[in-house]
């Protein structure tokens, strides 16, 4: 200390900026790097989580209620799937459904089609169809049925144009894939040109491939975002 204080001024100045200068070096790679690396392994297990939370929401046990309209010769059924344990305990009339590999679903019906669960053509038509959707919606689990009307196969054409006119989107997708192309066509014309969005997503999913290619085409040119998104979609689900 004695010799530091007889040391000429410039030199005691530097030695304290030298020393001021270590100390600030020293503190950040000492006292800040544990938890900067700490806040790294942090962010890296809020994205796992994140990724966990996403495929958990994404996984056959995530279930939540879907409603739409089908048809299976001579029925059109409106149906919603996934229902909760309380909607359970209010449908009383229930068939269980056994399918060709060996699943069960739990088919329940509501006060509007009730007198339908006894009836043998009835629940041979419901397993039929969820035989033939199976590969489509393998998570269809507890289904209520809120509709079943009697359309001859032959009758199709007329039925659609009915529910059409009507505004029924559930029966008329329902009857949508049975219809030749050339009326698909039009009626997609109709349902595009009014932006009827619901309804073409409904029935553009059941057009081949051309037809949606075309009105992939055709939204890009009239800039129509939520058509393309739904073509998008239909690509998918195609491929």
């Amino acid at each position: 200390m004695i010799k530091f204080f007889k040391q000429p001024h410039i030199i005691k100045i530097t030695t304290i900026i030298i020393t001021i200068v270590l100390c600030f070096n020293f503190l950040p790679s000492k006292v800040y790097a544990y938890p900067e690396k700490h806040n790294i392994e942090n962010s890296r297990s809020k994205k796992e989580n994140a990724k966990n939370n996403i495929l958990k929401s994404s996984s056959r046990y995530v279930k939540f209620y879907v409603q739409d309209g089908y048809y299976y010769n001579p029925y059109i059924f409106e149906i919603g799937w996934n229902i909760n344990k309380r909607a359970q305990k209010t449908y009383t009339d229930k068939v269980n459904i056994t399918l060709k590999d060996n699943s069960v679903i739990n088919v329940y019906f509501d006060n509007n089609t009730k007198e339908y669960s006894k009836e043998k053509k009835v629940t041979n038509a419901v397993k039929g169809l969820f035989n033939s959707l199976e590969d489509t919606y393998p998570l269809m689990k507890n289904v209520l049925i809120t509709r079943i009307t009697h359309v001859k196969k032959n009758d199709i054409p007329v039925y659609a144009k009915k529910y059409y006119k009507n505004n029924d989107n559930i029966a008329f997708s329902a009857l949508f894939p049975y219809l030749n192309k050339n009326i698909q066509k039009k009626y997609l014309d109709k349902i595009y040109k009014s932006e009827n969005i619901e309804l073409f997503a409904k029935t553009i999913k059941y057009a081949g491939k051309d037809l949606i290619l075309m009105y992939t085409d055709k939204a890009l040119k009239d800039d129509k975002p939520d058509f393309i998104s739904i073509m998008l979609n239909c690509s998918k689900e195609k491929d």
